[in-house]
This record gives C-alpha cells, sequence and structure tokens, in this order.
C-alpha cells in the first residue's frame, strides 16, 4: 500500500491543531469552571456567616476555607443552647459542603496548571501558569492570542474601561488581566504602564512561539523583560 506523503503530512497537522483546540477548550473551560466556583464558594460562605450571627453574634470569620474548617473541626455551636440539633446540623453540613468546594476549585486549578504547562510553556514561564491561562482563556485560545498586537494583550480583561474610554473619552486603561503579574501589580502607578507594555510586548512573542513554533524562547525572553522592567524602575 503507497501512503501519499502530503496527504499524510495534512493528517498529521490536522490531528495537532484539533488536540491543541482541544485543550484550548479545556483551558477555557477551566477558568470559567473556577471563576464559577469562586463565585458560588464566596455566595455560600456569606449566606452562612449570617446565619451563624443569628445564633453567634461575636463569629468573626478569618479566610473562607479556614473559617469553615474552624466550624466543623471545632464544632462552634457545641454550647449554644438556644440552637437546635437542626439547625447545629444544616450549618455544619453547609460548611462541609464549602470545605468540598474549596477542594474541588484546588483541584482543577492544579490539573489547569499542569495542562497550561503543556500547552503554553513559554508564557508560563514569563507570568506563570495560572494567569497564563486567564489570558487564553479570555483570547479564545493560544492561537488567537499568538495573533494579537501586544497592545490588545495588554488591555485583556479590562473590556469594560476600555469600553468606556472609548464611548465618553475616560482614560484609556493601562492594563488589563496582567495587572496581577507582581511586576505590573506592584509597579509604582506612574510607571506601571511602562511596564506593562514591556510585559505585554514579551508575552506576545512567548505565545507565538507556543502557539506557532514549538521553541522554548523563555528563558531570554524572561532575562530581556526583568532587565528592562530594571531599567524602568531604576529611571
Amino acid at each position: 500500500m503507497v501512503i501519499n506523503r502530503e496527504h499524510a503530512l495534512r493528517r498529521a497537522r490536522a490531528n495537532l491543531m484539533e488536540a491543541l483546540m482541544e485543550k484550548d477548550f479545556t483551558i477555557v473551560n477551566g477558568v470559567n469552571t473556577i471563576e464559577d466556583l469562586v463565585k458560588i464558594i464566596n455566595m455560600m460562605f456569606e449566606r452562612l456567616e449570617e446565619w451563624i450571627k443569628l445564633f453567634e453574634p461575636n463569629f468573626k470569620s478569618k479566610s473562607i476555607e479556614i473559617s469553615c474548617k474552624t466550624i466543623v473541626e471545632e464544632d462552634i455551636f457545641k454550647k449554644n443552647k438556644e440552637m437546635s440539633e437542626k439547625d447545629k446540623t444544616q450549618l455544619l453540613n453547609i460548611a462541609k459542603q464549602i470545605i468540598n468546594l474549596i477542594e474541588l476549585k484546588n483541584s482543577i486549578e492544579k490539573y489547569l496548571n499542569e495542562i497550561t504547562l503543556e500547552m503554553a510553556p513559554n508564557i508560563s514561564y514569563l507570568i506563570g501558569p495560572e494567569l497564563t491561562a486567564k489570558l487564553i482563556a479570555s483570547s479564545g485560545g493560544i492561537k488567537k492570542m499568538g495573533l494579537m498586537p501586544a497592545s490588545t494583550i495588554q488591555v485583556i480583561g479590562a473590556e469594560k474601561a476600555l469600553f468606556k474610554h472609548l464611548k465618553s473619552g475616560s482614560s484609556p486603561p493601562k492594563h488589563g488581566l496582567i495587572f496581577q503579574f507582581a511586576a505590573v501589580g506592584k509597579a509604582p502607578k506612574k510607571k506601571r504602564g511602562k511596564i506593562a507594555r514591556t510585559v505585554s510586548s514579551k508575552i506576545v512573542i512567548a505565545a507565538r512561539a507556543d502557539a506557532f513554533t514549538k521553541n522554548f524562547i523563555a528563558k531570554e525572553l524572561k532575562e530581556e523583560m526583568d532587565k528592562k522592567i530594571k531599567k524602568i524602575l531604576s529611571s
């Protein structure tokens, strides 16, 4: 049987793109699921806190996870004689379910980080897999992200502010999701825009490498990025 080499290559490329698209959708769905879980967890804990304070007015919450574990493990209602057993049972059950949801969120985050590191090693090396996943999801996929100009990547996640700028003439946003990158978010306000542009310019190069060439160039990019950021901060 004679195998047409050109046909085989086309088929291989098609299979590769299909596999990449599947991972794209995995990242998009993973990020969206995590965002939904965060909203649900926050909403459930807010209700739980209000309910608890009906019986324990002095209840003070810490982080959601610590508070729920304290409620369950220390059984904070055991000395409250005004509460019925039914009330105690329901409040404990809600706290347990919140803990379960947090564990689910953590599990998905770990899985998503692994997928992102595999699919986008260059971007992940520059800014971390968590932020990389958010940018890929907001861009609609790694290939689309690789085709974007740096100026677009810089404001991904700031669409509302950008729309307001276009509609009313207010100041344009200097950054979107990349504000979560420490070098941008912790920078002095006056220098944040320049640093955001520097980071975005390196992200787009990394995205093109991850989407098209598959070459790992992130070490050099990071060295260049860090050097330029240091120069901006010292100027």
